[in-house]
């Protein structure tokens, strides 16, 4: 896919898709895997994203299905093939991101971010089969939520980040982390329920919309997996450390009592340090695959990993 595509080709190509109807186009931002641009079309505000992976987009219609009072997720509207890459055309949300909220706003945010992981655990998934990560066509990849976990350690050339493996081996700390978090990973194992339950995973990084004290909006289901819920409660308390202000809210606290009546309080604790060492496990890989420039990254993350290990 054409890298850095600015404003003025973004705008020459929605005037020509709608004829040249269209208004206030601005850039919005990039992910990993992603570039945003804003529009108004019709009096409608629109977001048109272009990425390598077509996947990703059909993820987030999917994922669409799913909206609720609780959680919101964006219509995709169009999917289709531009700039040696693809697009989708879908809704805008507005708000302010979670993790950017100043800790007194995070904290009356967090029983409504809370209920969207109650839908998610809620929603209907049942027409949909597997376990983990899903495709396009809502189809897991996985027999089990258990085997999913257990399987952090494989390297398949079908994965955009095939080659982590030998990447890590290349630093033997960071290996060694990986070795002492798998073993751990398999001890604790036993207490993860056989759960077919939706998963957003990637409830930060500008992902999660907040209007007012509500969640307006949840965009970029590309992660998304099925399993056990509670999967995302232990990825917003992993990576608090990387967000001062998120540190200070008492999410686990929060999630606790907020969702015990939906999940296997008596457990609660055992899921989320799984959870946590399994998100250190994914990270690690993820990291030796980009190599020396997320050098510094590497280490953040084997040190969170191992804090979790060690409890």
């Amino acid at each position: 896919m054409q890298a850095n595509i600015d404003a003025a080709e973004v705008a020459e190509f929605l005037g020509r898709r709608y004829g040249g109807n269209v208004t206030d186009v601005a850039y919005l931002g990039s992910g990993e895997w992603s570039a945003a641009y804003g529009f108004t079309y019709g009096g409608m505000s629109l977001v048109v994203r272009f990425g390598p992976h077509r996947e990703d987009f059909a993820k987030d219609r999917l994922a669409s299905q799913y909206r609720s009072a609780e959680l919101g997720v964006p219509r995709v509207r169009e999917i289709g093939q531009v700039f040696g890459g693809w697009f989708a055309i879908s809704e805008r949300v507005y708000g302010n991101f979670v993790e950017e909220l100043d800790a007194n706003a995070i904290d009356r945010v967090l029983p409504s971010l809370l209920d969207a992981v109650r839908a998610m655990q809620r929603a209907d998934t049942a027409r949909h089969q597997g376990f983990g990560p899903w495709d396009a066509t809502g189809a897991g990849g996985y027999p089990a939520w258990r085997e999913y976990l257990l399987d952090a350690g494989t390297d398949r050339s079908s994965d955009r980040t095939h080659g982590w493996r030998r990447a890590l081996r290349q630093d033997p700390n960071a290996d060694a982390v990986f070795t002492a978090a798998s073993a751990a990973l398999r001890e604790t194992i036993a207490c993860c329920p056989e759960r077919h339950e939706l998963i957003h995973n990637d409830l930060l990084n500008r992902n999660v919309f907040v209007d007012e004290h509500r969640v307006a909006g949840i965009i970029d289901w590309g992660c998304a997996m099925y399993g056990d819920s509670l999967y995302d409660v232990a990825l917003l308390d992993f990576w608090s450390p990387w967000f001062p202000r998120l540190r200070t809210v008492d999410i686990l606290g929060a999630a606790r009592d907020r969702l015990a009546e939906s999940h296997d309080a008596a457990r609660f604790d055992e899921r989320i340090r799984t959870y946590e060492i399994h998100l250190g496990l994914i990270h690690i890989g993820y990291n030796a695959f980009f190599g020396r420039e997320r050098a510094n990254e590497m280490v953040r993350v084997c040190r969170r990993t191992m804090a979790v290990v060690d409890g």
